[in-house]
């Protein structure tokens, strides 16, 4: 994440930190989606970028829609961002965009 780019990794956690909590849409091809305890979670890599970015979206609900995403897929979706590092961006409550 840009961040991170030529700073510390505590100088990136506190530029990143103001972003905790706001709102993000991305778009990104489906690498994996997998359960977790209240639905599921689904790794995606943006389109072709700078940055190998993988970002993490978390849904509590709708995991019907994702039971028949496939590898290679390209997705929408909106949720809150949860963590930055500078590896990832994991989004919570997301929601996919149609």
């Amino acid at each position: 994440m840009g961040q991170y780019h030529n700073v510390t990794k505590i100088q990136g956690d506190r530029i990143a930190a103001a972003y905790i909590g706001k709102w993000l849409r991305v778009s990104g091809v489906v690498r994996n989606v997998f359960p977790n305890r209240s639905g599921a979670n689904v790794a995606i890599l943006p389109p072709a970028t700078k940055e190998s970015l993988i970002t993490m979206l978390i849904f509590k609900q709708g995991v019907e829609e994702l039971e028949i995403l496939h590898k290679g897929d390209v997705i929408e979706a909106i949720g809150r961002i949860a963590r930055i590092n500078s590896a990832d961006i994991t989004l919570d409550d997301c929601e996919l965009i149609h």
